[in-house]
């Protein structure tokens, strides 16, 4: 999970569009009240993974708190 610095970002993301050097952005699959969801690929491995964006100024930030209840029940 990750953040950017705008929406508008992400509304005009190319495929080619690189997150945290290791995401490559495929399309986007889905949208909630706090970021959009993109189908991402492990740019070394290949493996299929979905990825959730929020803007770095979002009033409520949830993807730290996300991170840690995923990892928690992984």
């Amino acid at each position: 999970m990750t953040s950017l610095s705008s929406l508008q970002q992400i509304k005009g993301f190319k495929e080619d569009f690189i997150v945290a050097g290791k995401w490559k952005l495929v399309r986007k699959i889905g949208a909630g009240s706090f970021g959009d969801i993109f189908m991402g690929v492990n740019i070394a491995t290949g493996e299929e993974v979905a990825v959730k964006l929020e803007p770095i100024n979002a009033r409520h930030p949830q993807l730290m708190y996300e991170s840690r209840v995923y990892r928690f029940l992984h």
